[in-house]
């Protein structure tokens, strides 16, 4: 089987798996934004963007540089797991000696006891089994997908329960400590390997880590500063709204694509030394991308009003606005994600390195100008737009790093999902205002958005005189797959 099949066949494992843990997590956020206030999911993120900063350092690329390298040894997953733990065990030291510093920031003093539970979040983060990166090695994604799956069900299961139980934020901490335990244990009835310490390529990996570090570092400020601003200048609440209508706006985009560049790198990897089969790997995964995900964030984003009333609850509707926006910003990120790949797998993380920089660069300014003179909705303005400028700068690189043609080879893949997903967008927006906001009318608007998206693809397929060969490859594998399992 070529790594191309194998990549779009691991990419449907990953992102069947990815579709059943979003389907799971609607229906917990479902449940929860009904339990809990927004108060109670702004004092977890609160606490959360914090420990989020401090495992940027633990993110050194360990799992990427164990897939990128050829022949693994024992030597070389001891040697990653004692990084890990190692790494693991010093944040959780410092973010519990920090407790009270965090609960300052916010003057939150309820912020320290949940801080002291969450801390053991990075033990048992140090303690998961580091081998089972090589099933993604292998390209066999059946057991990532059940990695994801099963601790996301438990998880879910846990909180639910304490919510209706407690009705407080505990809730969703018990619920995310219950979710890690549950991995942990799994990597290891999952994978034979048991670590032993050793540090004999340490040494190998932190060279290959420090861009991908210097990477994260900058990825966190990337995603996790407008949160910080959100808690610091307004409030839990409001940081609460936010949260939640950032995490829903990247849902169908970033969650999906997601699940797509998990298998993407490891094909990339794979066939780096040929440039040529690289760029059509490459292509294959971008048309996947396009096809799913442009019309899932176009389609939420116009029906973003009845997913917000009718989903989370009147509550919850200032976040109706956030994830119009971050809906249509979320489809450029899940293909830079992917074009990100494309720098780690041909050795460049130094280019993944300076295009988050560049990111980071427009985009504190421009929040800081948005939160002075705007509400803090209006921030998801400031992501779309530079967003927007990154796609263009990334997709650039890329077209020069595979010796390809951006407007011949690169861009024309984009046309026919864009295309199809304007004219739903039309269609939805002219047809929603006729309808009250009940289940059954936001069911059939759905319907009917797949539908117009479906026959407009098609129609433009058939119209549009370009070499459709590789819609047809994508697509082929993803119908053999299903008539299999018919």
């Amino acid at each position: 089987m070529s790594v191309s099949k194998k990549v779009l066949i691991g990419s449907l494992y990953v992102v069947s798996g990815r579709l059943l843990i979003n389907i799971i997590g609607f229906i917990s956020t479902l449940i929860l934004a009904r339990l809990l206030t927004p108060n109670d999911f702004g004092v977890v993120a609160m606490v959360m963007i914090f420990y989020a900063f401090l495992e940027v350092f633990s993110a050194v690329g360990v799992d990427t540089y164990l897939i990128s390298k050829k022949d693994l040894s024992t030597k070389d997953f001891d040697s990653a797991w004692t990084i890990n733990f190692i790494l693991y065990a010093l944040l959780g030291t410092v973010f519990y000696f920090s407790r009270f510093s965090i609960a300052e920031f916010y003057d939150k003093e309820v912020l320290v006891s949940v801080i002291e539970y969450i801390c053991i979040m990075f033990v048992l983060s140090g303690l998961q089994n580091i081998a089972i990166v090589e099933y993604r090695k292998n390209l066999d994604f059946k057991y990532d997908l059940i990695l994801q799956v099963i601790p996301k069900v438990i998880a879910v299961s846990v909180t639910i329960t304490m919510a209706l139980l407690i009705k407080s934020y505990w809730a969703l901490v018990i619920g995310m400590l219950v979710s890690k335990a549950a991995f942990v244990v799994m990597t290891y009835i999952y994978h034979p390997y048991r670590p032993k310490f050793s540090l004999v390529n340490a040494i190998a990996i932190v060279h290959y880590s420090k861009w991908l570090l210097a990477n994260n570092i900058l990825f966190f400020i990337n995603n996790r500063f407008v949160e910080m601003l959100v808690g610091k200048m307004y409030s839990s609440h409001s940081l609460g709204v936010f949260n939640i209508g950032k995490e829903m706006g990247e849902l169908p985009s970033t969650q999906l694509a997601a699940a797509i560049n998990r298998a993407s790198l490891s094909g990339y990897s794979s066939v780096k030394a040929d440039i040529s089969t690289l760029f059509t790997l490459y292509k294959k995964s971008i048309v996947f991308i396009s096809f799913i995900c442009i019309p899932a964030g176009v389609g939420l984003s116009v029906l973003s009003e009845y997913f917000v009333l009718i989903i989370l609850g009147e509550q919850w509707k200032e976040a109706i606005f956030i994830i119009q926006i971050l809906a249509l910003s979320s489809i450029l990120s899940a293909i830079n994600g992917n074009t990100g790949y494309i720098y780690l797998a041909i050795g460049k993380p130094k280019v993944t390195t300076m295009l988050t920089l560049a990111r980071v660069g427009m985009l504190i300014p421009t929040l800081l100008f948005i939160s002075v003179n705007y509400g803090f909705v209006y921030l998801s303005i400031g992501i779309l737009i530079v967003s927007l400028i990154q796609f263009v700068i990334a997709q650039n690189i890329a077209a020069r790093l595979l010796n390809v043609s951006l407007l011949k080879e690169i861009l024309p893949t984009y046309i026919i999902p864009t295309i199809s997903s304007l004219l739903m967008f039309i269609v939805l927006f002219i047809l929603k205002g006729r309808f009250e906001i009940e289940v059954i009318n936001f069911l059939w608007l759905i319907i009917l958005g797949a539908l117009v998206y479906a026959v407009c693809f098609y129609s433009l397929l058939r119209l549009l005189k370009i070499d459709f060969d590789i819609y047809n490859s994508v697509l082929g594998v993803v119908l053999s797959k299903l008539r299999r399992k018919s």
